[in-house]
């Protein structure tokens, strides 16, 4: 039974170590299978706005989201270049890491909303 729970306890402390000393910014973006929202996209954070913003110009040619859509995922997509431009500066070119979070968040609420919008619309 000592084994038993020795093994256990030492295993959760090896996955959780791992986890820990993974980069944070990979625990959302690791799933990224052929056919997902983010398959082929840059793995860095200015990468990753432009992927999304070719996307947005590639989903309203496509028709498959409104004007109005479109015009407020540009606004979404401004004011993230703005955080990214602003952050990158207050840093000193290396943005903190709740920065990059707060980013990384962002991008995903308007890749998630693109998503929604081009599979199901409103």
């Amino acid at each position: 039974m000592k084994k038993t729970m020795l093994i256990a306890a030492l295993v959760a402390s090896m996955a959780g170590s791992a986890a820990i000393a993974q980069p944070v910014l990979e625990l959302r973006f690791g799933f990224e299978q052929p056919g997902s929202f983010w398959f082929n996209s840059p793995k860095d954070l200015h990468g990753r706005i432009g992927f999304l913003e070719n996307r947005v110009n590639r989903l309203r040619a496509d028709g498959h989201i409104t004007a109005a859509e479109f015009d407020f995922d540009h606004k979404e997509l401004g004011k993230i270049h703005s955080e990214f431009d602003g952050w990158t500066a207050q840093d000193r070119g290396d943005l903190s890491q709740d920065h990059k979070l707060a980013l990384w968040h962002h991008l995903t609420m308007v890749s998630d909303r693109l998503h929604w919008q081009s599979t199901y619309g409103y």
